[in-house]
């Protein structure tokens, strides 16, 4: 799914700059939906931006919002 969006070829590294780590960003897609399918209550989740690096240890989420209907 993630080799597929318009932006790919800039997560492979640009201007010099190494890929970022492709397996974590499936990991955290997979549990993102993991999270969603435990909490339905979870009516939006926005992460914006998702700021991947080569180095699992140094991605970063800068803002969250979400909706929770109890």
């Amino acid at each position: 799914m993630v080799k597929y969006i318009k932006s790919y070829k800039l997560l492979q590294g640009v201007r010099g700059k190494p890929p970022v780590n492709i397996k974590y960003i499936e990991e955290s897609l997979l549990r993102l939906s993991q999270l969603i399918e435990d909490f339905p209550e979870f009516t939006e989740i926005d992460l914006n931006p998702f700021v991947f690096n080569p180095m699992k240890e140094e991605c970063k989420i800068l803002d969250a919002r979400m909706k929770v209907n109890l």
